[in-house]
Order: C-alpha cells, then structure tokens, then sequence
C-alpha cells in the first residue's frame, strides 16, 4: 500500500507508514500545512505575552495565557509533523513551536509563583 502523505510503499495491511507514521487510510490534508503557520506565529506570541505578563506581576494573566500557549504550541508541532510539510520549513516550524512551548511553560510557571 503506498502512503497517501510520503508515498511509501508499505507491505499489504499496514494500519500506519514504516516511513512517517501516517495512517495509511487516511488522506493528507494539505490545508493543514498553511495553518501550522499561523498557529506557529500565534502561539509563540501567546507565549511571549505570558511571559511578559508573569514577569510584570500580573500572574492570572501568565497562567492563562502560558496554558493556552502550551497548548497551542503542543498542537502546532502535531499540525506541522502530520501536514507534509518538508524540509528547512518543516525544521523552523518545529523550533519556532518549541520557543513557543518553552516561553508559554515559562509564564505559567513565574505565573504561578506570582499568584
């Protein structure tokens, strides 16, 4: 069977790809592609807000906000792993999701220890 996403050949009855863990039965979503961009964008911006806001003393605002970062930003690395998205944009995608998630667990964090 080959996989709609990569086109792997994978052996008759295969559930998931050998080569990038796609569902087999599953078609690709290319539109995914282009709103991993923007959940990249958004949520890295969520996490920077929730850092600043936990570092000025408002920490209701670093929990929410580093929650909602966290979130988005753990998504955002699903979306762009599962789109089909190759290469060097795949690869800033995934770092700028990872900065996103690292300042979002900031804010929520320094949040908490605010409140």
């Amino acid at each position: 069977m080959r996989c709609p996403n990569c086109g792997h050949e994978n052996p008759e009855g295969t559930l998931f790809c050998e080569e990038c863990d796609w569902r087999i039965d599953q078609a690709v979503r290319m539109k995914l592609g282009v709103n991993s961009v923007y959940l990249a964008y958004i949520s890295v911006a969520l996490g920077a807000v929730a850092a600043i806001a936990a570092f000025a003393g408002i920490g209701v605002a670093g929990v929410g906000l580093g929650a909602v970062g966290m979130f988005l930003g753990g998504y955002c690395m699903t979306a762009v792993r599962i789109s089909g998205i190759k290469g060097k944009v795949k690869t800033i995608l995934m770092a700028i999701a990872a900065v996103a998630i690292i300042l979002s667990i900031f804010g929520f964090i320094y949040g908490i220890t605010v409140l």
